[in-house]
């Protein structure tokens, strides 16, 4: 019996061996697949990278192109303006500036004239000491009402 008991304990002892094996083999196959998986996905990410510092670029350098455009427009903008405000001083036609700013406040004073008559409502005549009734529509929630007072 304490032969058989030995048997046992070799017998379980090679099948765990050739099981840690086994194991250490499925172990270094999968270290090996993540390695490989690790690596590609290394590689996807440099690529990804390097098409978007080239897009950054690409922007940064159209960006660039624009604000050199406006600056040029507006330096162009303000040369004009001095040379036209030199002209301006150098005829003297500071009167017809002070008539054109004359002219748009008279315009806009017609439009708000305009406005405020086409808004004005026709109010029946009252005198001191008629009692007049005003309505006024009261909003409380999703309730409406009329309040008269």
């Amino acid at each position: 019996m304490a032969d058989e008991k030995k048997d046992v304990v070799e017998e379980v002892k090679e099948d765990l061996a050739e099981a840690a094996e086994e194991v250490a083999e499925k172990v270094e196959e999968t270290v090996e697949e993540v390695k490989e998986a690790v690596e590609e996905a290394v590689e996807t990410v440099d690529e990804a990278a390097e098409e978007a510092e080239a897009e950054v670029e690409e922007a940064v350098e159209e960006d660039a192109a624009e604000e050199t455009e406006t600056t040029e427009e507006a330096e162009e903008a303000t040369e004009e303006t001095e040379e036209a405000e030199e002209t301006a001083e150098e005829t003297e036609e500071a009167p017809a500036e002070e008539e054109k700013k004359e002219k748009v406040p008279v315009k806009t004073h017609e439009l708000i004239k305009d406005i405020e008559e086409s808004q004005k409502k026709e109010v029946a005549d009252f005198k001191v000491g008629d009692t007049i009734v005003v309505s006024a529509k009261i909003v409380e929630g999703n309730r409406e009402r009329i309040q008269k007072f």
